[in-house]
């Protein structure tokens, strides 16, 4: 704006109409009257009522003047015209020493104009996307706009660098509890979910080692039990694994994460038992999945309840106790310890359909449905607290569970493919740019249609910025 003020005014020097002056770069007087003009403009746009009012009352005896209308946006700042031409608040603090005249009598700008947001946005930008009241308080110095706190968030929700650095992931509601966590009547640690916690210094004569504890989680009436584990390493994964099965039976299946001791577990059993034919289910859970990894994760917080004899205790928690009785006939004994037993497990799956499955009826967090993770999408992954550390990448593949929402899915990155729950994906939105203004691929239509009306009130305004300078040389 102050190139085409240069412009117009070597115009107006060679017409005659202004007085020749010393050339060169861009002085300080252009750029104030090029600002001004900027804001005659979106006045003019926002407030044409009130500014041709206004006009017309200078020119009128006080006693002749017109008042602004009590339906006018501005009626109540109110608003005064200054010896530039511009509407500015009539404000309270006009004996003030210690501020300047911009703040004691602000310019008035309409909410919705493209200069305002433009003016808005270099705000955002120049205090570095700052909190929002830092932002209002600087243009209150000099500006008064109506609705600013809430323009200011819309733009800050419209600022890319914002939507990244301040995203949080969108969980999907939470799913339903999966089958093998409602299935009664099965023996204890059928279905088993495997974690670590640890390391715990353990002292070997004057020696301190670490130690680890695999904690195995009976997915249906969540009894656990212990098992100390010597390394990280996939050997010490099958001892484990051996001892437990040796103790309870050798589950149906078994759900882990993605620990590489896990995974070199899982492929030296498949290949062994792949040998004798027998059936054998590995499954693995992301990292944080919800309603699989949970039902067995949360336990490791619990493991400061359980003393020195901690793991020898917990591995009672699953079976039934019988008290012993010296029988008097073999076969009549042996037939009441059987109906005991049944009766005992009867009655304790009794208690369990009626007491405990309709807790997990109430999902207790993520209620709502959000907007389903799509393949293709870019995504970061939230890992830890520093967003700077968080991997970015794209959607893959999905894995849509049984009522269609996909809560996990494939994230290509930089170092390779990782398996990513949907409580760890915070989808980046890519912005559509349409010449000044900003748009997300939902509202393009919207947006369009605004740029275009902004587009023929700028073609109406350029002709009135070119009469403005040649009618009022004294102002460029």
């Amino acid at each position: 704006m102050a190139y085409v003020h240069r412009f117009a005014g070597k115009l107006l020097q060679r017409t005659g109409r202004r007085p020749r002056s010393d050339e060169g770069d861009i002085r300080r007087e252009d750029l104030q009257n090029a600002e001004e003009c900027l804001w005659r403009i979106a006045q003019s746009d926002g407030y044409a009522d009130e500014v041709a009012t206004m006009n017309r009352n200078v020119r009128l005896a006080p006693e002749n003047r017109k008042a602004l209308s009590r339906s006018s946006s501005i009626a109540t700042l109110p608003p005064m015209l200054d010896d530039r031409g511009l509407l500015r608040v009539d404000g309270r603090i006009s004996a003030a020493d210690y501020v300047q005249y911009d703040t004691k009598f602000p310019i008035i700008l309409p909410k919705c104009h493209p200069i305002t947001n433009l003016l808005l946005n270099w705000y955002h930008r120049k205090f570095r996307h700052g909190n929002n009241e830092t932002v209002a308080n600087e243009i209150r110095q000099k500006l008064s706009i109506p609705s600013l706190r809430a323009r200011i968030r819309s733009l800050e929700k419209s600022c890319q660098w914002c939507r990244v650095y301040k995203a949080t992931p969108a969980i999907p509601k939470m799913s339903p509890v999966p089958w093998f966590r409602t299935t009664p009547f099965i023996r204890p640690f059928t279905f088993v979910g495997i974690d670590y916690f640890g390391p715990y210094l353990v002292k070997i004569g004057r020696s301190s080692v670490k130690r680890w504890v695999a904690i195995f989680t009976c997915l249906t009436v969540r009894a656990i039990h212990l098992e100390v584990v010597h390394s990280l390493t996939t050997d010490s994964c099958k001892k484990a694994v051996r001892r437990f099965i040796a103790r309870r039976g050798a589950p149906k299946e078994v759900y882990t994460d993605n620990g590489t001791n896990f995974i070199g577990a899982s492929r030296e059993l498949d290949e062994e038992l792949r040998e004798i034919n027998l059936a054998y289910g590995h499954r693995y859970s992301v990292a944080v999945q919800p309603t699989i990894g949970s039902a067995y994760g949360w336990m490791l917080e619990a493991n400061g309840a359980f003393g020195k004899d901690g793991a020898r205790s917990a591995a009672y928690v699953a079976g039934v106790r019988q008290l012993v009785k010296p029988p008097t006939d073999e076969k009549e004994a042996l037939k009441n310890s059987w109906k005991l037993i049944q009766e005992k497990l009867d009655s304790f799956w009794r208690r369990w359909i009626t007491e405990y499955l309709p807790i997990l009826t109430r999902r207790c967090k993520w209620f709502h449905d959000v907007p389903p993770i799509k393949e293709g999408a870019l995504v970061m992954i939230v890992d830890g607290k520093v967003r700077n550390l968080w991997t970015r990448g794209r959607i893959s593949r999905i894995y849509p569970g049984k009522d269609g929402v996909a809560r996990r899915a494939d994230v290509e990155t930089a170092t390779g493919m990782l398996k990513v729950g949907g409580n760890e994906i915070e989808v980046v939105d890519v912005f559509v740019y349409l010449g000044s203004l900003v748009t997300t691929d939902k509202d393009t239509s919207e947006e369009i249609q605004r740029q275009r009306r902004s587009s023929r009130i700028r073609r109406r305004t350029k002709l009135a910025i070119y009469k403005s300078l040649i009618d009022s040389p004294q102002r460029a």
